[in-house]
């Protein structure tokens, strides 16, 4: 079990998406160091859509979706959690390092098992190193959203 000396501890309200959670005292978390696919059909899905070729706003959603049930097989409703916020970002939220009750680091697992992209531009150093070799692990074993929809993994790596 890893002993975090500095970490916050919530109790889960609910799974936003792939890599949003809101904890039951309001605090909403961002994933750190990662991004997943679109969940809900936003502004955000539709821009990633454009910008997207041979993708479909359709497909995004349903890759979305699949990164948001990993991430709910991973953190139970009313769990309690640790996390480690590094910042916050312009739309308030918590950007943490999350640790389920178990101890496993769930930003780290979303990677490896494929349901999220290293997201390149918030993540420096030692730690996009890190991600970059769970990432291409990944990749490479053709996890999760890398078999079914590379396209949109690949396109959301370059985001």
């Amino acid at each position: 079990m890893v002993v975090l000396i500095f970490a916050k501890e919530g109790r889960v309200k609910y799974i936003v998406d792939g890599d949003t959670l809101k904890l039951q005292n309001g605090v909403v978390l961002r994933f750190a160091h990662i991004d997943t696919p679109e969940s809900k059909k936003n502004k955000r899905a539709k821009r990633f859509a454009s910008l997207c070729r041979n993708t479909s706003l359709s497909e995004i959603i349903k890759a979305g979706k699949l990164s948001s049930s990993f991430t709910k097989s991973l953190i139970a409703k009313n769990e309690v959690i640790d996390y480690d916020s590094i910042s916050t970002d312009r739309y308030g939220r918590k950007v943490a390092v999350i640790y389920n009750s178990e101890g496993v680091n769930i930003n780290e697992a979303i990677i490896l098992q494929g349901y999220g992209v290293v997201y390149q531009r918030y993540t420096k150093g030692m730690k996009r190193v890190i991600y970059n070799k769970l990432q291409n692990k990944a990749k490479r074993e053709k996890n999760g959203l890398w078999i079914s929809y590379p396209k949109i993994m690949q396109c959301l790596n370059l985001q």
